[in-house]
């Protein structure tokens, strides 16, 4: 019961955030009805939701949701929710430990391309990676991926691990270029240390600009 309470008032806070003569929201009950039976099972909470138009023109929404039955590895998830068909299936190969939703544009319209990501740790190292992704249907279409790492927890003098990581951040500048193309800052700041306890960590900061098709024609 708390899980669905917890749905219900996600959804509600969703709705007032949404305009109102823009999209027709589906509700936190018809999201877990639509859920396929191995998400369902395992308890869903909607964290966030977001609106996606398909490839073709089809309104549907991303959902990012928790899962109170699930491994520590697993807690977090997408399910792509399409209302005309009164259907949601899970994001393969997203979430684990982290279903953060960032849309590209104003985030109170339909979204041609969002990005979203994966996150898993053990043993003292995680790992993630954030991908832009639109949608065709039920596919999803992976356009740009960027990576990090962090082994903080098993590195150091006791270990003899040299001390290293990163943090990514896609965004998308209000740039020049070419016709049809997406320009992308993929900012990358990486850490260095033999030992995080006794000495300070060489940072670098790394910009890069790169350009993809653009989901959104």
């Amino acid at each position: 019961m708390r899980i669905y309470k917890k749905s219900v008032l996600a959804c509600i806070a969703l709705l007032a955030s949404l305009p109102a003569h823009s999209f027709d929201v589906p509700s936190a009950a018809e999201i877990q009805s639509w859920a396929p039976p191995e998400q369902a099972s395992m308890g869903i909470a909607v964290d966030k939701l977001m609106p996606v138009t398909l490839r073709g023109g089809e309104q549907a929404f991303l959902v990012s949701v928790s899962y109170e039955q699930s491994a520590r590895n697993g807690w977090a998830g997408y399910l792509l929710v399409r209302p005309s068909l009164k259907e949601a299936r899970n994001l393969e190969g997203f979430g684990g430990q982290y279903n953060g939703i960032v849309a590209l544009g104003s985030s109170d319209s339909s979204q041609h391309a969002v990005i979203i990501g994966s996150s898993y740790s053990g043993q003292g190292a995680s790992e993630s990676t954030y991908t832009l992704v639109s949608f065709d249907g039920w596919t999803v279409n992976s356009l740009y991926s960027a990576s990090e790492s962090d082994n903080s927890g098993n590195c150091g003098e006791i270990t003899a691990e040299y001390c290293k990581g990163n943090s990514v951040f896609i965004n998308a500048p209000t740039i020049p270029a070419p016709a049809g193309k997406l320009a992308l800052a993929v900012t990358n700041i990486t850490y260095s240390s033999p030992d995080l306890e006794k000495f300070e960590a060489t940072i670098k900061n790394n910009v890069n600009i790169v350009f993809i098709d653009d989901p959104r024609r």
